[in-house]
């Protein structure tokens, strides 16, 4: 996730880079990384961070909370 999040901010050459990979379900699964295991990160020149979650739900609810989650922090980070 780090590193997607800081390619992306190359690539488009903005002011921030969001990286989001994980297990989703509903396959994938392992009991070191069950479903429901995402990473995310958001980066900036001059910092990152990068958390994990364990989410649970369908497929598409984990998809949906991730995300949630990932836009929550850039907007309390944008905040101050």
């Amino acid at each position: 996730a780090a590193a997607l999040a800081k390619n992306v901010r190359a690539l488009f050459e903005a002011d921030f880079g969001i990286g989001v990979t994980g297990i989703a379900g509903p396959d994938g699964g392992s009991p070191d990384k069950p479903v429901g295991t995402v990473w995310w990160s958001i980066d900036e020149e001059r910092w990152s961070r990068t958390e994990c979650l364990h989410l649970s739900g369908t497929r598409r609810e984990i998809r949906l909370r991730s995300v949630e989650k990932v836009l929550m922090e850039l907007s309390n980070l944008l905040k101050g």
